[in-house]
């Protein structure tokens, strides 16, 4: 089996992260990839801020291992994605992805700026 640093990082047992999808990425798609010792994603930018505890509850009904959650940037407008991240943060969601929309140019200056 492979095991890679990503593996002790997350807690998982294998480098295999699904892709979120927004809604297309079910929550059960996600829970099968966690159970199967992989890291499920599941999309958030498409929910609402108060749906996302009923989410984080079924995903937890659904699996015991680790996951995580997903956001676009820049979709949500600025207040609702903190918003969303302060529910997760307060629910006690440990990983989170976040994808950018934006340029090729502007993210390779990001990618170079010193951190």
């Amino acid at each position: 089996m492979i095991r890679t640093p990503l593996c002790d990082l997350f807690g998982i047992d294998v480098p295999i992260i699904n892709a979120p999808m927004g809604l297309s990425a079910s929550l059960e798609l996600a829970a099968a990839v966690s159970n199967s010792g992989g890291l499920g994603l599941i999309a958030m930018t498409p929910r609402l801020p108060t749906n996302i505890p009923t989410v984080l509850n079924q995903m937890r009904a659904l699996t015991p291992k680790p996951f995580g959650i997903n956001f676009v940037l820049p979709l949500d407008p600025p207040e609702r994605l903190h918003q969303k991240l302060q529910v997760c943060l307060d629910w006690g969601v440990k990983i989170v992805t976040i994808q950018l929309a934006v340029s090729l140019k502007r993210a390779t200056r990001w990618r170079r700026a010193p951190m």
